[in-house]
């Protein structure tokens, strides 16, 4: 690379706190002697660049000597600016001897760049170029003194009479300048002073003092414009095909070698390429709130996205393109760690990190130095202050779709690649870096709605991840708070509803386990526990059992349920094993779902009257109906759920979304209250958006009514005394939030709080809290997507075969139906209209013969998902029979 990466110096600047607490950003502290690479600049050096492989902006830190002044002719004139030029070059790369030097362009200064001697020439030209002085007083260095080939002495460079010097004739311009430029490039190989002749020898604008600078490719100087003919250092689609095309024609493609480098190695440039030549500028000063969106929406403009994908094309296609990218990028994200650490960072300095994002760089796994320049990259943008990250996440959020998920892409191929799947390693810096990028991403997306959320899933991680010894070995450590141990679970958005099933069922085994073992221990000692028995009041309940063992009658099955569950609330954990009195059989998963199918009937029919179905929505809600056993019964209804949950048991029961959220402790809003209640939503959105006068037009007060079981309505009001307070312009937005609140919270608090106390009576470990709401409720509901190609490849016959004419009519009539069809027909199968959280290709579904052709209709025993179909002797009738068995089944169904 052209300049080795250093580590950036401490500062102040805001990290996220997992990654803080993990030591990510902690760097260690190591003295700075000439041979080592030197600290890079801290805080407050940014405005005064110092050299990293291309100039930018050089100024002067210490004076030097006044120049001395030039000869009148063209050729001594060349010949002193070609010393100066020399004795930049020796302080970039060597250096005045001083070790305290603080002039950031001598080497001997600790925190200069070390450069290679090409980039050492061009700056040394700027620096020769430039108005201001930047050569030290005392150019002390040994090394220096003694070595011959760099007199710095202007008598000894120019001898009188010799070519050139002061007694010579005046040569043209073109002949000094090639002179110059050759005795500058000498040292270096015959392509890099080819390429420095091209670069070197542009004619200045009516100057005395000397007659080139550099070309448009190199960085713009802070020089006047009426002096010097510059231009920034910028990549621009048309130029640099062209570029391209002179450069394939010539069959050298040095001078695009040094684009890359100067472009790709600074801030500043990279800001300014790229960008449409209609672009509207966008002022950054004094902008908040709205005008913040309009310029984010600006920059983004400003950048043409395709032309950046074109450009890193045509850089990827040659090994020595690459390279130079590559060692260009090195330098550049050296500069945007420092910019990080800045407390404040002006936003139009982020647009180059827009640029980078919008490249295809974090996804391209083959480039050389990969893993270091990726995690380089991604610590910078993670070092940036909260403010410039909530900017930048908001110009990002004003891509294409398409490019935001290619973006999310990337960063998961960065985690594929380098995630580590064992118990034991701590893992890969890179592979958290990354996760941290997606969870601000995913919070952006979480307020955009750009992508489904399910796109930030990454199913190979979820397959490849050895999920339960990983988990154990994470869950360990966060019990024993090791808060440094971070790894893919501190990052649920990544896992996907499947891994997160896994997960709860992994945590659940790991809680039984823990009893099981409790269990045995207390065996082993049985006679030692017997003998305590006999000293404790009669208690007989000294070796706990090894399952949660409920042992109900049919016809009492709530009541012996609810009973035996307060009764053994502490082995509630355990794994379950039901049975009911006076049937025999082992509880295979077919007694367990009809349990709780029977139970889910029980506790949410209308004679019980907790509940009430919204027959539009097809959801459950807390009914507002008193009963003295209300909340016995709701907190039941909560552990019902959750031991179906941590028994990997699917429930036909629908709520809204709003509850799983609130289970989860989220706050309810608006757009809740648009799946709860379409029609209020849409009532409540207006008013938030009229432009007329509130009070007058709505006439609405701070209360509402509620219609009680009985028929009667009761006001309420939203706030003390709001009967007495009108809706205005101004308080709107809090009746708005008060009425929200009011539905989802105050007005169910006495039938969730029971419920929601049940719930985490089971459910209430890490699984848990990874979940988002639409997870969580397919733990408990299932899948809404159903494959039934899956399903057909799984399914298993009885008394049929794969190429029996009934099976062949029965898949031809299946695949034909509509969305809702299908559910009947797995609602009827199975007892529910959901499929397992892994598909339906986990279904154990089975069609089983019954009998010979006959008019009897299919029937099936959901505990164990089997069709009973008659042998039905065409397809008309087979179809005939099947639809009007799953239209007219009623009840309901679990899996």
């Amino acid at each position: 690379s052209c300049c080795p990466i250093m580590e950036p110096s401490s500062g102040s600047s805001e990290q996220p706190s997992g990654l803080r607490r993990a030591g990510l950003f902690e760097v260690p502290k190591s003295p700075v002697s000439s041979d080592s690479t030197p600290a890079s600049p801290t805080k407050g050096t940014l405005s005064q660049p110092i050299p990293t492989g291309s100039p930018s902006r050089p100024i002067s830190t210490q004076k030097a000597p006044p120049t001395p002044e030039p000869p009148r002719n063209s050729a001594s004139a060349a010949l002193l600016f070609e010393a100066q030029v020399k004795r930049y070059f020796v302080q970039l790369t060597v250096g005045c001897g001083n070790p305290a030097c603080k002039n950031r362009f001598c080497r001997s200064c600790p925190s200069s760049h070390k450069l290679s001697d090409a980039e050492a020439a061009i700056w040394a030209a700027n620096l020769a170029a430039g108005p201001n002085p930047h050569l030290c007083d005392n150019f002390v260095s040994a090394s220096v003194a003694s070595d011959e080939t760099s007199p710095l002495i202007l008598d000894d460079m120019l001898p009188v009479g010799s070519p050139g010097g002061y007694g010579s004739s005046p040569s043209s311009e073109s002949t000094f300048s090639q002179q110059v430029a050759a005795s500058l490039l000498s040292p270096f190989s015959n392509k890099t002073q080819a390429a420095g002749l091209q670069i070197l020898t542009k004619k200045k604008k009516d100057s005395p003092k000397h007659s080139y600078i550099l070309s448009r490719f190199a960085p713009r100087l802070d020089l006047p414009d009426d002096e010097f003919e510059t231009s920034p250092a910028v990549i621009e689609l048309g130029p640099f095909l062209e570029t391209v095309e002179r450069c394939e024609a010539a069959g050298d493609f040095t001078m695009l070698i040094l684009l890359i480098k100067q472009v790709f190695s600074s801030p500043e440039a990279l800001n300014q390429s790229f960008l449409r030549k209609d672009h509207v500028r966008a002022d950054m000063r004094n902008v908040s709130g709205s005008r913040l969106e309009e310029q984010a929406a600006l920059q983004v403009g400003m950048i043409d996205l395709d032309a950046i994908s074109l450009v890193y094309s045509t850089i990827s296609d040659r090994e020595d393109l690459r390279n130079a990218f590559v060692g260009a990028l090195e330098i550049l994200f050296l500069e945007l760690q420092s910019i990080a650490q800045q407390q404040s960072v002006d936003f139009r300095q982020l647009r180059v990190f827009v640029v980078l994002l919008a490249s295809p760089i974090l996804g391209q796994t083959t480039l050389p130095n990969y893993t270091f320049l990726t995690k380089r990259f991604l610590k910078a943008f993670i070092m940036l202050p909260s403010a410039s990250i909530r900017y930048l996440l908001l110009m990002i959020s004003k891509w294409p779709s398409q490019r935001c998920q290619s973006l999310v892409d990337a960063l998961q191929v960065c985690i594929n690649t380098h995630v580590r799947t064992d118990a034991q390693q701590q893992q890969e810096t890179l592979v958290l870096y990354a996760c941290e990028v997606l969870k601000q991403l995913s919070a952006m997306n979480d307020e955009r709605k750009i992508l489904p959320f399910s796109a930030f899933y990454n199913t190979l991680l979820n397959l490849k991840m050895n999920m339960k010894e990983r988990f154990k070995a994470w869950k360990m450590a966060k019990d024993h708070g090791e808060k440094t141990r971070l790894d893919v679970f501190d990052y649920p958005l990544i896992l996907d509803p499947i891994a997160k099933s896994r997960i709860f069922h992994i945590e659940s085994f790991l809680a039984m386990s823990g009893e099981l073992e409790d269990t045995y221990v207390v065996a082993l000692f049985r006679d030692t526990f017997a003998d305590i028995a006999k000293n404790s009041k009669g208690s007989n309940d000294v070796i706990p059992p090894s399952h949660l063992i409920l042992k109900v009658r049919r016809e009492h099955l709530l009541e012996d349920t609810i009973e035996q569950i307060v009764s053994k609330v502490k082995y509630i954990r355990k794994p379950l094993k039901v049975s009911f009195v006076g049937e025999e059989g082992v509880d295979y998963s077919g007694v367990q779902k009809e349990f709780f199918q029977l139970l889910v009937e029980a506790v949410f029919g209308k004679d019980l009257g907790l509940w009430k179905y919204d027959e539009a929505q097809r959801f459950f809600w807390f009914s507002h109906k008193r009963s003295p056993d209300a909340r016995r019964l709701f907190k039941f209804a909560g552990i019902l759920f959750a031991l179906a949950i941590y028994n990997g048991i699917i429930l036909d029961v629908h709520f809204p979304l709003v509850l799983y959220k609130k289970l989860l402790h989220k706050k309810p809003a608006l757009s809740d209250l648009a799946d709860f209640n379409p029609q209020m939503a849409l009532g409540l959105q207006k008013l938030l958006t009229f432009e007329g006068d509130v009070e007058s037009t709505f006439c609405y007060s701070f209360e509402t009514s509620i219609t009680k079981s009985d028929g009667s309505v009761v006001t309420v009001e939203l706030k003390p005394d709001g009967s007495n307070i009108p809706v205005t312009n101004t308080n709107r937005k809090e009746f708005v939030d008060a009425y929200v609140e009011w539905v989802f919270n105050s007005s169910v608090r006495d039938q969730f709080d029971p419920f929601c106390s049940g719930f985490h009576l089971v459910c209430d470990g890490y699984a848990l809290r990874m979940c988002r709401p639409e997870e969580l409720e397919q733990l408990v509901c299932g899948s809404r997507e159903l494959n039934f190609e899956e399903l057909k490849e799984e399914t298993e016959y009885v008394g049929f075969t794969e190429s029996s004419p009934q099976i062949r009519w029965f898949w031809q009539i299946v695949l034909a139906m509509n969305e809702e069809e299908k559910k009947n027909l797995l609602q009827f199968v199975t007892g529910s209209d959901r499929a397992p959280i892994e598909g339906l290709r986990s279904l154990p579904f089975r069609i089983q013969r019954n009998g010979p052709d006959s008019e009897r209709l299919p029937t099936s025993h959901t505990c164990f998902s089997v069709l009973m179909l008659p042998e039905y002797s065409s397809k008309d009738k087979l179809k005939r029979h099947l639809l009007t068995a799953i239209q007219n089944s009623q009840g309901f169904g679990l899996m």
